[in-house]
């Protein structure tokens, strides 16, 4: 994953921020910096479930470079740690099927 930002993803697309937010609400239902949080955590929890790398791997993989951080904001949304979500989920990953964050 690149370090996407707001302002780049604005800018690539040729539109102010304010403008990129608007428009993102209107067809999400979030702003863009909340959508691309929830994409990554989402993705984050695929690779946690596919492959034993570490979780500072996973985190810089789905583009977090702070793994305290990524592991904190983790576990806010899941309720878990990344570790624990790993070691608990690992042989049945549809036992935490419904802790997906909607996009």
């Amino acid at each position: 994953m690149d370090a996407l930002t707001v302002r780049a993803l604005a800018e690539q697309n040729e539109m102010n921020e304010n403008r990129l937010f608007y428009v993102f609400k209107k067809y999400t239902g979030m702003g863009p910096g909340k959508y691309l949080m929830a994409y990554r955590l989402n993705r984050a929890k695929e690779c946690l479930l596919a492959n034993d790398a570490p979780i500072g791997e996973v985190a810089n993989g789905v583009g977090y470079t702070d793994a305290l951080y990524f592991s904190r904001i983790f576990k806010k949304q899941f309720g878990v740690s990344p570790g624990e979500f790993r070691a608990t989920f690992r042989n049945n990953p549809y036992g935490f099927q419904d802790g997906s964050i909607p996009l």
